[in-house]
């Protein structure tokens, strides 16, 4: 039930031509290990630079993920909905990132990021980013909107890199070389 409404919200949004997938520690449950110890799912959502500029797109997924939200809460119990101010996030992202080209880590094109949770557990972990290359997130997902295989390894191992190289999270850095090292040795 629960990855039933979460694939239909995907398939909301794609009616909206938004482009979001699964991907994380799902997609790697799903692909290489059926054992993997997750219970989040990880969804990424894309925006064009015109969607980005437009104040409707936020009304659209932040309505959508308030549905979702009240869907999983008759299946799970779960905390409040966070809001999040996309506006003041999208200003401050084309201000920075766009116009003075400071990009500086795998994940800053990320806007904002919204989760699903109780005081234990995350369930759903939202992240609306930019890209300036939508057809390459369209071509990443597959029927199932889930983030193809040869995608999530590339993934993994740019964030791994990322990770490293900021020496952002140690037991982050962890997780995902257990991971990439999972999938090279099986």
């Amino acid at each position: 039930m629960f990855e039933i409404l979460l694939k239909d919200f995907l398939k909301e949004l794609k009616e909206y031509n938004i482009i979001a997938y699964i991907t994380g520690g799902q997609a790697f449950k799903k692909y290489f290990n059926s054992e993997e110890d997750t219970t989040d799912y990880d969804i990424h959502i894309y925006l064009t630079y015109k969607q980005l500029t437009n104040k409707e797109t936020f009304n659209i997924i932040y309505n959508l993920i308030k549905y979702l939200h009240i869907n999983l809460k008759k299946i799970i119990k779960i905390n409040r909905l966070s809001k999040f101010d996309y506006a003041n996030y999208s200003k401050k992202y084309i201000d920075y990132n766009l116009l003075n080209k400071s990009i500086e880590f795998y994940n800053s094109n990320v806007i904002c990021d919204i989760q699903i949770e109780d005081y234990d557990n995350t369930y759903v972990d939202i992240s609306v980013s930019y890209s300036p290359s939508i057809e390459i997130e369209k071509n990443k997902i597959n029927d199932d909107f889930y983030i193809k295989k040869d995608s999530l390894l590339k993934e993994l191992n740019n964030y791994y890199d990322d990770l490293v190289r900021t020496n952002y999270n140690k037991n982050k850095i962890e997780k995902i070389k257990n991971r990439i090292k999972y999938i090279n040795y099986h």
